[in-house]
């Protein structure tokens, strides 16, 4: 089926929603990289017009751009044809609008589990919460100032990338938590088709990187020869 998927420009902040300057650490972005949303725009809209071209998926994914260290927010549209222009301006409004409020304004999952949107933080703040609950780092999907980067791109085929995609890509990164994440999917065939060496391979990365628990399944690894021939000196 045809995807239409709409991009723009995010950001990402640690200890403090609050905070005045982004992340601009590639290395740290690369932990946001695929974080969703687990409500899908096409589900939110209250729009008829909207709803009468049959549109279906638009999470939000946040996405480390491929060179710059910048996080872009992107919204991919499993649509039946290729949109008109005024049909693809109300569209990008909607999206946009569910950017910097609606969805956008909620919580988001990866591989490094919850994230809250520098909205939802600030306003759990508000109502009292600590600072320990609301977690180490926050997201803000289409930043105000960056009012009209917006990007629109339509694929004949179905162009929306799985979970899997981006926990691949992050690992490929060199995302320890990624790479650990991935070898233990490959070690258990959870979701991909079971590798041991290649489960062995992840690990290592994610140990060379001092990962705790990769560290630990590492030394596993060795001890029953899982994806490497054993080796108890080790």
């Amino acid at each position: 089926m045809p995807t239409l998927t709409i991009s723009g420009p995010a950001q990402a902040f640690a200890d403090n929603p609050r905070a005045a300057r982004p992340i601009t650490d590639r290395k740290t972005l690369a932990r946001f990289h695929g974080l969703a949303s687990e409500q899908a725009c096409a589900n939110v809209f209250d729009d008829p017009a909207l709803d009468k071209l049959g549109l279906s998926g638009g999470r939000l994914r946040f996405v480390l751009d491929d060179e710059a260290p910048a996080l872009q927010i992107t919204t991919a549209f499993r649509v039946s044809r290729r949109l008109t222009e005024a049909e693809t301006r109300r569209l990008v409004e909607a999206t946009r609008a569910q950017w910097s409020d609606g969805c956008g304004s909620g919580s988001f999952e990866n591989f490094h589990g919850t994230v809250l949107s520098t909205a939802l933080a600030m306003a759990l703040l508000n109502a009292g919460e600590s600072k320990e609950g609301i977690g180490e780092y926050f997201v803000d999907a289409f930043p105000l100032s960056a009012d009209e980067e917006t990007r629109v791109e339509f694929s004949k085929a179905d162009a929306e990338k799985t979970d899997l995609d981006y926990l691949r890509e992050a690992a490929a990164m060199g995302e320890p938590q990624a790479q650990f994440q991935l070898a233990r999917q490959l070690e258990q065939g959870d979701g991909v088709k079971k590798n041991e060496r290649l489960a062995f391979e992840h690990y290592q990365r994610a140990a060379d990187q001092n990962h705790p628990l990769a560290l630990t399944f590492l030394g596993l690894c060795f001890q029953r020869g899982t994806g490497t021939p054993p080796d108890l000196k080790r």
